[in-house]
């Protein structure tokens, strides 16, 4: 068996021929580098021998120590002594260098990464290991050659050959001058260079000279390893193709069998088909009954509820009546009786009253039965139901950063993201990468602000692309670089630059013009890129090239991987098929193989591809032209080239003399190789001429008579159009999406299946000069769009997302509660202005509240509306006239203003059923977790309803927190509530309430007073505990007490916790500079913002803090706590932030606030901060409501169910 050499200029075989004598030698190896790959020891140790490997990369050091057991591996550098130095990793295998100079230049070149290794010299490493006698020594170091053997002693250790590469790493110049002096003194003779490495004999082994008398030879007896494993690498793929072929003929019986069952199953089907229709029919039918079951039972209970209060309401009566207190001494007697005789007198008493009053009798007896029923039915629910554990303080969730709202941009300020990932990888520039450059180009041309991004498997986001790929991307007409793009994508082998988060509302894109399971990386990246677009706030668009690969048997590999991928194009926000062939194909698609229950799809809107160039002006003159045919375009089975060629064949057989000939340009598929080959020697009038360059494909448009593209099966058909745009007929297909590139002119459509009518229509162009004529006429008149025309389509779609309010119908507003509240409270507040603001930009608004018999919404009445108008709410004449909901209005929302606790936990989710049965989606606002936060000084039933109402709000579409605090709060609180937690992460928002208050006019100037005036000091808010008005009293006390500067604290607010009134009351009775407006109602409030200086709002926790925006609205700096939702609003400016939980932190406020320089400048900052309108508020809750309103439903795709089917049959889905 012939010896294999594995080094790269058979150092190894040279050293074998001198050594093969010795049965198990020892080699040293300094820069060992792959264990196989170019290894100069690999041959020797398959033969026994064994050695050192000396090799400081990490990649390279494991490999040696998996395949090389015997040997001692050392990860070190070798240098003159022991110690540390900078090594220089590079991406090319056999680059690395501890050679400083060398390395150094690496790095500026972005090749090299430098780092620090362990140094050792080779009398240490030999010194340690004590090896045998050493009969070579290799030494590959890139430069550092000199330092390598500067630390050998020649006269302690003698390997018997040194072999040293001997040439410069980069200018390749020999560098052997520097360290030959060292070697040749230790005592040895220079005996051979091979071109690339100096040997050196020790002295006493000069008998083994004669081996280096000539270069490595056929004589040798060996073969390259490469050509070794090419053979093993042919002989697996000789395996794999005749495994192929015989999964194919098993394939081929199996379809013939599956076709006599197909025909056996499809009448079953169809009975199948009817049954389930009629399942689903008698489902529904029963889910609708158990709804109104449970309603009519919710109504019985909530009757029930009525009947029992009322019952407690004439039980407190008799116990406050003159008869109930006249009658006591009686019942004290029959207490202070024995049991009997107070059982028998109870019995007396009550037939005595029901012998008085027969006519209760019946009612009494249903009353009995509906409780023994009510009893038994909440025994069956208890046992059903799960009590509701409180939640663990400790519990620990991950909270990702809110995304950031903005309002969306128009062209040219937009971003759009154009994914080219496997573009720039692709050494050819097929049709996907021809729509990636043209649409990407298109786009600049016309303004977008445009970046170009692939992904990094590593961050798992997108990058930018590195320049390198930038400059590639512009090859083959991409779009040009720019002198401004430098600062824009990084200098290739610089660190990633990742694409920034964005907001959702900016109207940035990701656009994919690729087919993403077409990809270097691990796994496809469709789902991928879709979770990535929708985490850092870009909507995404994707162009759908076809389903072939469902329809093509030839293809079936890649099939499943294909549906795959057009299954997850559901998620995205618009796509955009090249045709309506591949249009249908994608509807028909998801229409058979989506869940019933999930009907909604992304917008899919056709944008037929171009054809024009935007390198290459348009033919409009006919030229004379060659009697050449030419086909361009990938030679392949679906293409149909085959069939081309056969039909050119027979004409040339019947037309031996005819100077016509017949060109293929594209890439050449292995199956229809040799058959291509053999047409092309067989006849000179047929060639295949390979990729060429977009010069020599200009040049044979222009020179050619017509083209023909023969394909059975394509998503559009560009090279089609690209004929057309040179003038030149093109033969196509009568079908498919070639039919609809073709029909408006220029091309002569048959059915190219059938290789007598491709005949015909070659003879008909090559015979016939007049139709010729008139399909080029034809050709040059019709209407060609260019990437750029492409690119507008796209621009005026992205530009209907700036009004948002068009994908929106009608918004159901819940007004249950503020229809009657005698007062207009913070909630009340949102209620009136977010609708009266959602009307005045166009909305349509319904006010609805709940009818509790009927289990349904109903609009409010004529004098409710008069009343929502109160405190500046919107005009009846405003509100949108009632329109019935209808399951099938998917795009109309359900908001939810207010907090419905009013209503039963139940209650809440049949208003949520309803709406959601009712094809409406549901938005809340959220305010605050705080009842169930803070339960510890809230009553229990009211904590446990506000949890449960949180966990009611997890099934809504959308809820829009009034701060990033009460969001997180609410996903946290919602990590005890299996399964909802990560919905919730999905559908919160923060859209943080306005500053604006609307029935008061803005304070804009500030009112100045004299140095060292008396200060009054002004605190607004209910007085309850986690207002935390006893610290603030404590330190104005504190502060008072220590200033010179008189103040007055005044607290304007009503009292609801007892024992916290008594208090205050005590402390304000015994201090006259504090004082309490229990009582002070708008007006009264109005005229103390006006009388005070600040404001103090010390309260610990809050869902926003409206209070601090008040003050700042009026002009009046606020002190605030220095965390939670407090220190969001405070952020903007006007404010003083201290820990209010700590007395003597408030306290130093208060005594800075004292200065009156510093207190003018806060109360500038607040007259001139820019307060969020509730315009602004309404335009962002819209933004948010079209984030999530469904662009498409499958029941609304143009097809009918024969033609789905017939596709679905054809995509074997």
């Amino acid at each position: 068996m012939a010896m294999i050499s594995y080094a790269q200029n058979h150092e190894d075989i040279l050293l074998w021929r001198a050594l093969k004598h010795i049965d198990a030698g020892f080699y040293v190896d300094v820069g060992a580098n792959d264990p196989q790959e170019d290894s100069v020891t690999k041959l020797f140790y398959d033969r026994g021998w064994r050695g050192i490997n000396i090799e400081p990369v990490s990649e390279y050091f494991t490999r040696l120590q998996s395949e090389r057991p015997r040997d001692i591996n050392l990860q070190v550098a070798v240098g003159a002594e022991d110690g540390s130095g900078s090594f220089y990793e590079t991406k090319t295998r056999g680059w690395a260098t501890s050679d400083r100079t060398i390395g150094e230049e690496y790095v500026q070149k972005g090749e090299a990464l430098k780092v620090e290794v362990e140094r050792r010299s080779l009398d240490s490493i030999f010194g340690q290991c004590n090896p045998p006698a050493i009969h070579f020594l290799k030494i590959d170091v890139e430069g550092a050659e000199k330092e390598v053997l500067a630390g050998l002693d020649f006269q302690r250790f003698r390997p018997w050959i040194i072999v040293v590469e001997a040439l410069d790493p980069i200018d390749h110049r020999d560098r052997s001058q520097e360290w030959e002096a060292a070697i040749l003194a230790g005592g040895y003779d220079k005996v051979y260079f091979d071109g690339l490495n100096r040997y050196y004999l020790a002295a006493e082994h000069s008998d083994l000279r004669p081996a280096f008398a000539a270069q490595p030879n056929v004589l040798d007896g060996f073969r390259r390893a490469s050509e070794v494993w090419q053979e093993e690498a042919l002989i697996k793929h000789h395996a794999v193709i005749q495994a192929q072929a015989d999964a194919l003929a098993q394939a081929e019986r199996q379809l013939a069998e599956a076709e006599a069952k197909h025909a056996r199953e499809s009448e079953q089907q169809a009975k199948s088909r009817d049954d389930a229709l009629r399942r689903a029919t008698r489902y529904a039918e029963q889910v609708r009954e158990l709804r109104r079951t449970i309603l009519a039972r919710d109504v019985a209970l909530a009757q029930m509820q009525q009947r029992a209060n009322e019952a407690e309401a004439n039980y407190q009566g008799v116990l406050s009546s003159n008869f109930w207190r006249a009658t006591a001494p009686l019942r004290r007697l029959v207490e202070t009786s024995p049991p009997g005789t107070r059982l028998y007198a109870r019995r007396g008493v009550k037939a005595a009253w029901w012998a008085v009053t027969p006519w209760r009798i019946p009612a009494r007896l249903r009353f009995i039965q509906e409780r023994n029923a009510a009893e038994t039915k909440l025994r069956a629910d208890q046992e059903k139901s799960r009590p509701i554990a409180a939640r663990p303080d400790t519990v620990d969730v991950e909270i990702l950063p809110a995304e950031p709202y903005a309002t969306p941009r128009p062209k040219g300020k937009r971003t759009l993201y154009v994914f080219v990932d496997h573009t720039v990888r692709c050494d050819v520039n097929t049709g996907i990468q021809r729509v990636a450059r043209g649409l990407a180009a298109g786009l600049m041309q016309i303004g977008e602000r445009v970046r170009f991004v692939k992904w990094d498997w590593a961050l798992q986001r997108c990058v930018f692309l590195d320049q390198d790929e930038r400059d590639d991307f512009a090859r083959w007409n991409g779009p040009e670089v720019t002198g401004d793009e430098d600062d824009i994508y990084p200098p290739a082998g610089a660190p990633a630059v990742p694409v920034p988060r964005t907001s959702y509302g900016a109207n940035n894109w990701l656009i994919v013009p690729e087919v993403t399971h077409m990809t270097p990386h691990p796994q496809p990246l469709t789902d991928r890129l879709i979770q990535w677009a929708r985490t850092f706030g870009l909507r995404s668009s994707f162009v759908f090239h076809d389903a072939i690969p469902l329809r093509r048997l030839e293809l079936e590999h890649v099939a499943g991987i294909h549906r795959k991928y057009m299954q997850d194009l559901r998620k995205a926000d618009v796509i955009w098929p090249n045709s309506d062939w591949s249009k249908a194909d994608l509807l028909s698609f998801w229409a058979t193989r989506g869940d019933e229950a999930d009907q909604v799809i992304p917008e899919v809107t056709t944008f037929p591809l171009p054809g024009g160039s935007s390198r290459r002006a348009r033919i409009t003159e006919i030229a004379p032209s060659d009697p050449l045919i030419l086909s361009v375009g990938s030679i392949e089975p679906r293409k149909n080239q085959l069939a081309l060629v056969r039909a050119f064949q027979t004409y040339r057989r019947a037309h031996p003399e005819s100077p016509w000939r017949l060109q293929l340009v594209g890439n050449l598929h292995p199956d229809v190789h040799a058959e291509i080959m053999r047409a092309q020697a067989e006849d000179a009038a047929i060639s295949y001429l390979g990729h060429i360059s977009d010069e020599e494909l200009d040049h044979l448009y222009r020179t050619c008579a017509f083209t023909a593209f023969p394909s059975l099966e394509e998503g559009f058909g560009l090279p089609i159009l690209e004929s057309l745009w040179y003038a030149k007929p093109c033969v196509c297909a009568d079908f498919g999406a070639m039919a609809e590139v073709a029909r408006e002119g220029g091309c002569l459509m048959v059915d190219v299946r059938d290789e007598a009518r491709l005949h015909d229509a070659l003879v008909s162009l090559i015979d016939t000069p007049e139709l010729r004529h008139k399909l080029e006429v034809a050709a040059i008149t019709r209407p060609i769009s260019s990437w750029a025309d492409y690119a507008r389509l796209a621009s005026a779609r992205l530009d209907r997302e700036e009004h948002p309010l068009a994908a929106l119908g009608p918004i159901y507003f819940w007004m249950d509660g503020t229809v009657d509240f005698p007062k207009n409270t913070g909630i009340q507040r949102v209620a009136r202005q977010l609708a009266r603001n959602l009307m005045d930009l166009g909305a349509k608004v319904i006010a609805v509240k709940w009818d509790k018999k009927a289990g349904q919404l109903q609009p409010v009445s004529d004098e409710e509306y008069e009343f929502l108008a109160h405190w500046n709410g919107p005009a009846p004449e405003q509100w949108h006239e009632w329109i019935e909901p209808e399951p099938r209005d998917s795009r109309g929302w359900f908001i939810m203003p207010e907090l419905p606790l009013h209503l039963s936990t139940m209650e809440q989710e049949h208003v949520l059923t309803y709406v959601h049965d009712h094809g409406l989606k549901a938005m809340a606002v959220f305010y605050d977790a705080i009842p169930w936060k803070m339960r510890e000084i809230y009553p229990e039933h009211f904590s446990r309803a506000h949890y449960e109402y949180m966990g009611v709000l997890s099934g809504y579409d959308l809820l829009l927190s009034i701060s990033d605090f009460s969001r997180r709060d609410f996903i946290h609180d919602l990590a005890t509530m299996s399964g909802r937690s990560q919905k919730a992460r999905e559908t919160i928002k923060v859209a943080v309430l306005p500053g604006e208050f609307a029935e008061s006019e803005r304070v804009t100037t500030i009112h100045a007073k004299p140095a060292g005036a008396p200060l009054t000091i002004l605190s607004v808010g209910t007085v309850e505990h986690r207002k935390n008005h006893l610290a603030m009293i404590e330190a104005f006390l504190a502060a008072k007490s220590s200033s010179n500067v008189p103040m007055t604290l005044v607290i304007a607010g009503r009292d609801c916790v007892p024992e916290l009134t008594e208090k205050i009351t005590h402390i304000v009775a015994r201090e006259p500079s504090i004082v309490w407006e229990m009582h002070a109602d708008d007006v009264r409030l109005r005229e103390l913002y006006d009388e005070c200086d600040y404001t103090i709002y010390p309260s610990v926790e809050e869902g926003f803090g409206l209070p601090i925006l008040e003050s700042l609205w009026f002009g009046k700096p606020c002190v605030c706590a220095d965390f939670g939702a407090m220190v969001e609003v405070a952020r903007s400016g006007g404010c003083l932030t201290v820990d209010v939980r700590n007395p003597h932190a408030i306290a130093d406020a208060i005594h800075k606030m004292s200065d009156d320089v510093y207190r003018k400048r806060l109360a500038e900052e607040a007259v001139t901060l820019h307060f969020k309108s509730w315009r602004e508020y309404s335009e962002e809750v819209i933004v948010r409501l079209a984030q999530f309103t469904p662009r498409g439903f499958l029941d609304e795709i143009p097809l009918d169910g024969a033609e789905i089917e017939r596709r679905a049959r054809e995509m074997r889905v």
